[in-house]
């Protein structure tokens, strides 16, 4: 498998997005839905298909591999970048978590859309082979993180009313 590696995942819940992809018939439809929401009540609405962005950490002799990723709806993956850090994935994490930019240590290659495709492939494959992020896995963090973001707006809103009343 990892050869050794420790691997990690992180996300945060905030890191969802409407899940678009360009399509002219869904442009069409699109078209379509939006005079039939006039006469679609509130509660009829449905909500966006959602797409989370989140990294994974590959961890080895000091060194730490972060390739962020998204996925879509659906649970497929795509790397959208890959950065080499010094240190441990918690070190890497705890700088990140603190500010501190994906620049900061070593020389971190060319934009990952400048790579060539196959190694683009490989990298995507290496997500889903080697660490075992499938479909599966895929959909749990986009769920996940739609339950973190509810309990962290609970928390929020409990948070403000306290100070305001």
């Amino acid at each position: 498998g990892s050869k050794g590696a420790k691997i990690g995942i992180v996300f945060h819940c905030q890191d969802t997005e409407e899940d678009v992809k360009f399509d002219t018939d869904a442009a069409i439809d699109h078209h379509q839905s939006d005079e039939d929401q006039s006469t679609m009540g509130e509660d009829e609405e449905e909500e966006p298909a959602q797409a989370v962005r989140f990294g994974v950490t590959v961890s080895k002799g000091g060194k730490t591999v972060v390739l962020s990723c998204r996925s879509d709806a659906e649970g497929h993956i795509d790397v959208e970048s890959v950065v080499v850090r010094d240190g441990d994935a918690e070190s890497v994490l705890a700088a990140l978590a603190g500010g501190e930019g994906m620049h900061a240590a070593l020389y971190q290659g060319p934009e990952f859309t400048e790579l060539a495709e196959d190694l683009q492939q490989s990298f995507n494959d290496y997500v889903v082979k080697e660490c075992g992020l499938d479909e599966n896995v895929a959909a749990y963090i986009i769920m996940y993180s739609d339950y973190r973001e509810q309990e962290e707006y609970l928390s929020w809103m409990k948070t403000a009313q306290d100070i305001l009343d």
